[in-house]
């Protein structure tokens, strides 16, 4: 939607930051098991370009992850494991993408909601693309700590989240009680039509979401 991630590292003073930062890596490399993702990268060739730069400034190698945030990066996912070793999926950012509405904008709130199966259908298509990879694919943002969302991410085969730490103990009571096999019909029930009616309605928890 703007200048951000990947689109800001040739930029001063972020290219600054940036290389301070992989030095900064590079010396705890070794004592520490450590993942990189680059952010906001909508194709394969951007990706490339700065792992790159990221490589040559590292003596060590770690795994690097490419950051989709945009339907058009999302839809590439069967291209991203020709290069990346993992795929984050950012639900805040694709949320405003996908709804054409800015999250930070009070006037727009009713339209990003993340209870509408128009979202679930399309990471069921991203489930199904990234295909034997699935398990290298993990969701970010707010979504999967929403009231009644995780046992639909479970059923659409989302294994991987990464959410805020206060929130790790109840996700996990939650992924316990689950029954997959009633996630997985949950999941094709939602996609097919509007059965998340149910569920608690927070639509504009998102919205003021970093």
């Amino acid at each position: 939607m703007g200048l951000q991630g990947a689109r800001l590292f040739d930029r001063e003073p972020v290219r600054s930051v940036l290389y301070a930062l992989l030095d900064g890596i590079d010396n705890l490399i070794d004592s520490y098991d450590l993942r990189l993702l680059i952010p906001y990268v909508v194709n394969i060739e951007e990706y490339r370009h700065w792992r790159t730069e990221i490589e040559q400034r590292i003596s060590s190698s770690l795994p690097i992850g490419a950051m989709a945030e945009t339907p058009a990066a999302v839809l590439a996912m069967p291209n991203w494991f020709e290069a990346a070793d993992f795929v984050s999926i950012g639900c805040n950012d694709l949320m405003q993408c996908l709804f054409a509405a800015d999250r930070d904008l009070y006037e727009l709130r009713d339209y990003i909601d993340p209870y509408s199966p128009v979202l679930y259908r399309f990471l069921k298509q991203a489930a199904e693309a990234a295909g034997d990879h699935l398990d290298k694919v993990q969701l970010c943002g707010l979504l999967p700590q929403l009231p009644g969302i995780l046992p639909v991410l479970l059923g659409l085969g989302f294994h991987n989240y990464s959410v805020e730490p206060v929130m790790i103990s109840s996700l996990a009571d939650t992924v316990r009680a689950t029954d997959l096999s009633k996630a997985q019909k949950l999941a094709q029930q939602v996609c097919a039509g509007s059965a998340l009616q149910h569920l608690p309605m927070e639509r504009h928890a998102l919205r003021t979401a970093p």
